[in-house]
């Protein structure tokens, strides 16, 4: 059991960590090392995580940007600043290796409300915010409680689902997951309320966008789905066993950039109906969007918004767009080349990624892409990462700056391929980087969130030529296509 005042852990001061430390942080591999030292290393991913998180918050200028709800479909960001703390806390106890809460009204107040679900309330009338102090105070504790479990927890390798550390890697990874999402909120604050810190570098490189192509790709098997007994922490959704055949295809050789995807607003692309599915020309009337969400249109042209600062548009970045926008953007495209052009499956992302042979993150040198904020906290040029003939496949499959975004496949019957599911509805207005591994059946789009690793959830298109075809034979979903972008 681990005690609520976190009285068992040895009261050492946690370790001040470099801006490098931050941005270079890995995930623990759970079926190597000894458990003294996977105990240590835990606990230090763990302390690196809670202070990457905290300072993603300093670039709050004033206490006030706290209770302002920027986000229609998310609760201010008083709320993120104490869920993530509050979440290792309620898990202990589901877990019974505490039955100690620290405060049960925090513990109530930030467990719901995360995602737009109907049966979530976000009505700010039913909350009674506490101040910015007193919920830093209460992260405190927080921290203090979970340093003390990782300190005492029985700890025995490999680590597995039923290992009392899968609880504390599960709070770790969901905390990373925030610092992504926060960071998107951030975004749509008012520039006098946030300011630039060192931590949250831009990518100084920008200019003209490279010229675009596709590329042809072989076709071959693609297992998804990791087993059980799998090395690296996992959420639900990422177990089981699913085999594709993907067909020939054509790949374009970079993300869309901004620059590419520009003709499409100046064609009026967010003003034609027949570019949008259902589901997306409903979002349009509700945002009365007419280009992306951080292009800031001025007298003088386009600029762009990152998270604290307003710059001149870096038109060889990747644009940064929802599944909506996206797929009107490569409805148009098609109408414009005659191509049958669409946005990747997850299987497709997957074979391009698996014909580079990419390792994964454990075991890079440095980050061979813009992930897990080794290089920087905001896009960079589309061709900034080579692979081969290809660049930035690790951002197309994991995220731009780091997020990790997966979107599971449905067969002809609707029913999911993978063994674990959960239907989340695409919001309107907080956007992902989709690309990463999109799959679709028919207009209708299945978000399956995998998240590992910190990340940035905007993201560049990859569209690509062809079409389904479900086999006879296997039922499975099969690709057809002369080209991938």
């Amino acid at each position: 059991m681990v005690s609520a005042t976190g009285k068992s852990a040895r009261r050492d001061p946690y370790r001040v960590y470099r801006i490098m430390e931050l941005r270079n942080t890995r995930t623990t591999v759970l079926n190597q090392g000894d458990p003294v030292a996977k105990r240590e290393e835990i606990r230090q991913y763990f302390h690196a995580t809670y202070t990457l998180d905290e300072q993603l918050y300093d670039t709050l200028a004033e206490d006030r940007a706290f209770y302002l709800r920027v986000e229609p479909l998310r609760h201010p960001l008083i709320f993120y600043l104490g869920h993530t703390a509050a979440f290792y806390i309620n898990k202990l106890i589901v877990a019974k290796l505490t039955t100690d809460r620290i405060n049960p009204r925090y513990e109530s107040m930030f467990a719901v409300g995360v995602d737009e679900m109907s049966w979530d309330d976000l009505n700010e009338a039913h909350y009674d915010w506490p101040t910015v102090a007193e919920v830093k105070a209460y992260r405190r504790t927080v921290r203090d409680v979970v340093d003390a479990a990782i300190r005492t927890l029985p700890l025995t390798m490999p680590i597995g689902w039923e290992s009392p550390f899968w609880v504390i890697l599960m709070g770790i990874e969901h905390q990373r997951i925030h610092i992504e999402t926060s960071s998107v909120i951030i975004r749509r604050m008012p520039i006098d309320l946030v300011r630039q810190l060192p931590l949250w570098e831009i990518c100084p490189d920008a200019g003209a966008a490279p010229q675009n192509e596709l590329l042809p790709v072989p076709g071959g098997r693609v297992v998804l789905g990791k087993p059980r007994d799998h090395r690296l922490y996992g959420w639900d959704n990422e177990y089981g066993h699913q085999e594709y055949d993907v067909w020939d295809m054509a790949a374009s050789r970079c993300l869309v950039s901004n620059q590419e995807y520009l003709p499409f607003v100046e064609d009026g692309g967010y003003q034609r109906q027949e570019l949008w599915t259902t589901e997306g020309w409903n979002w349009v009337e509700y945002s009365q969007a007419r280009h992306p969400l951080f292009w800031i249109d001025t007298p003088d042209g386009y600029r762009f918004r990152t998270m604290a600062r307003e710059i001149d548009m870096p038109w060889n970045w990747p644009v940064e767009v929802n599944y909506l926008e996206a797929k009107a953007f490569c409805n148009w495209l098609a109408l414009r080349t005659g191509q049958p052009i669409r946005l990747p499956t997850e299987a497709e992302w997957y074979h391009l990624h698996d014909l580079h042979q990419i390792p994964d993150q454990p075991d890079w040198p440095r980050a061979p892409g813009n992930v897990n904020l080794e290089h920087w906290a905001s896009s960079c040029p589309v061709d900034r990462f080579r692979f081969g003939d290809f660049c930035d496949i690790i951002r197309s499959r994991r995220s731009g700056e780091t997020i990790r975004i997966r979107f599971g496949a449905y067969d002809q019957n609707n029913k999911p391929y993978n063994d674990f599911q959960y239907d989340v509805v695409v919001p309107y207005s907080i956007q992902y980087r989709f690309c990463v591994v999109c799959a679709s059946s028919g207009e209708r789009l299945y978000c399956r969130s995998k998240y590992s690793h910190i990340r940035s959830a905007m993201a560049g298109i990859s569209p690509l030529l062809g079409g389904y075809k479900v086999s006879s034979r296997s039922k499975r979903m099969k690709l057809i296509m002369s080209g991938r972008g």
